[in-house]
């Protein structure tokens, strides 16, 4: 359990560094009219790969324990702490496109930390932050 989420963030978050850094260059090659709008929904999105990554992990892992109704509650209380934010941030903040993406961000957060919290307890397993984070972002550090 330990060694698939370590490898995972090993993977995901220098990916993620990689797509928040040439996310700009990126957007300018492929939407050449709003290079600079899609540049920052790129960068911005760029963070939920960890949080994808390691929430299909960890899903894996609950359905590995036999498990297979708590992926699918976190999912949904994801989801709603997903709405309900979106909601807030088109119709009181009118943030657009943006809001989207910031609310797809939280939705893969809640679900990463739900599944976490629930393995903890089942398992008694804690992921050691500086062996599964620490440690690849410093490895991203030459990307950024």
């Amino acid at each position: 359990m330990r060694t698939l989420t370590i490898i995972t963030l090993v993977l995901a978050i220098p990916c993620a560094a990689g797509m928040m850094m040439i996310g700009g260059n990126l957007a300018h090659l492929l939407f050449r009219s709003i290079a600079d709008e899609a540049g920052i929904y790129l960068t911005v999105g760029g963070i939920a790969i960890v949080f994808y990554s390691l929430s299909t992990v960890t899903n894996a892992i609950l359905q590995g324990i036999n498990q297979m109704g708590k992926p699918v509650l976190h999912a949904l209380i994801a989801l709603v702490a997903h709405t309900l934010l979106l909601l807030l941030l088109l119709y009181v903040f009118r943030l657009c496109i943006f809001a989207v993406i910031v609310s797809y961000v939280l939705f893969s957060l809640t679900m990463s930390v739900l599944n976490l919290i629930s393995i903890r307890k089942l398992t008694g397993y804690r992921m050691d932050p500086i062996r599964a984070v620490a440690m690849p972002a410093a490895l991203s550090l030459p990307v950024v």
